[in-house]
Parts: structure tokens; C-alpha cells; sequence
């Protein structure tokens, strides 16, 4: 199922569930964005914009190459920048063993964190008020932890995904603990 973001009409995310066994289940959320992203499509074609204009008006060359080196550098940087985005975040929940929380960004990264069955207390659906919005999002209660474990803490997928994913994977991580 794809998210659209309702202000720019742009793709969030990608929602992927992934049925592996009857007692396994994968939910997966992936950036739709790409690794370059609207505002740098736009960036590019102004920079493009401004030095054809520079070119056709007769700048001379030297504030031409100043301009260029300055843009390859607002470039590199965006790409430095872009490079520890988040690609795609994924829950794997496997009945009697427990959930994987995996992160992969754009850069080739790749972080896993699993928490075993037994540590887990409760799943948790909660709802954070950020400075402009309100959030819903997943989480673990694990013993012996003083903070939850978030799920899907980057992408932030909307509630009624979230519902769904809190309700299946309780169902699972509660049915091997009975």
C-alpha cells in the first residue's frame, strides 16, 4: 500500500507486509522518496536556470566557475547528508523466538536489533506530540530496560497501519507466551 504525504502529494513510504509462515510475519516500510529528493530536483533546476542565464547574459567566466564550484559543493554536501537517510525500517515477528527491528539507509547500513520473547512485556500502540503534529507509534516494553524499543521510529507510518501491526504482532507474541 502506498502513503502519499497529503501536503506535497509526494510518496512517503511504501507499506509491505509479508506473511512468511503462520507464525512469522513481516511488516516493512520503505521510502519512496529515492535517494534524491524533491527539493534537490528543484535545487538543480534553479541552479541550472541561474547559470544559463549567467552564461547567456555574459557573466564573465570567473563568477561563472565561482558559481559552479559553489553549487558542487551545496551538492556534496546534500549527498553527505542524504547519505544517513533511512531507506526502509522492517518488523520481523517470529512466534517462541521474538521481533527484529532491522533499519537500512541509503549509505548501505544496516542496523538489526532483536529482542527475544521472553524480555518482552508488553506491545504498546502510544500516541507523542511533537512541536507541530501528533504522532502514533509502536513500541516494546522490554524487561530489565528503562526505556521501550520503538518500532519504525524514522518513517513513522500513519495509525491505521500501525493499529494493524500492533494488533497482529500482540497476537502472535502472545499466543507463544500462553
Amino acid at each position: 500500500k502506498k502513503v502519499r504525504d497529503p501536503w506535497t502529494n509526494q510518496m512517503k513510504y511504501e507499506e509491505v507486509c509479508t506473511e512468511l509462515h503462520e507464525d512469522a510475519r513481516r511488516f516493512c516500510f520503505q521510502c519512496e522518496d529515492g535517494f534524491f529528493t524533491s527539493f534537490d530536483r528543484i535545487t538543480s533546476r534553479v541552479f541550472l536556470c541561474v547559470f544559463m542565464y549567467m552564461w547567456l547574459m555574459g557573466v564573465p567566466s570567473h563568477n561563472i566557475v565561482g558559481f559552479l564550484v559553489g553549487a558542487a559543493v551545496f551538492f556534496v554536501f546534500r549527498i553527505l547528508i542524504r547519505r544517513g537517510a533511512v531507506k526502509e525500517e522492517s518488523l520481523l515477528v517470529i512466534r517462541q523466538l521474538g521481533v527484529q527491528l532491522t533499519t537500512k539507509y541509503y549509505s548501505g547500513k544496516e542496523d538489526s536489533q532483536f529482542i527475544d520473547n521472553s524480555k518482552i512485556e508488553a506491545v504498546i500502540l502510544n500516541e507523542g506530540i511533537t512541536c507541530g503534529d501528533i504522532i502514533f507509534y509502536m513500541a516494546f516494553i522490554v524487561k530489565n530496560k528503562k526505556r521501550m524499543v520503538v518500532a519504525f521510529k524514522h518513517l513513522r507510518p500513519r495509525f491505521e497501519p500501525i493499529l494493524e501491526i500492533v494488533t497482529v504482532t500482540r497476537s502472535i507474541i502472545l499466543d507463544a507466551k500462553n
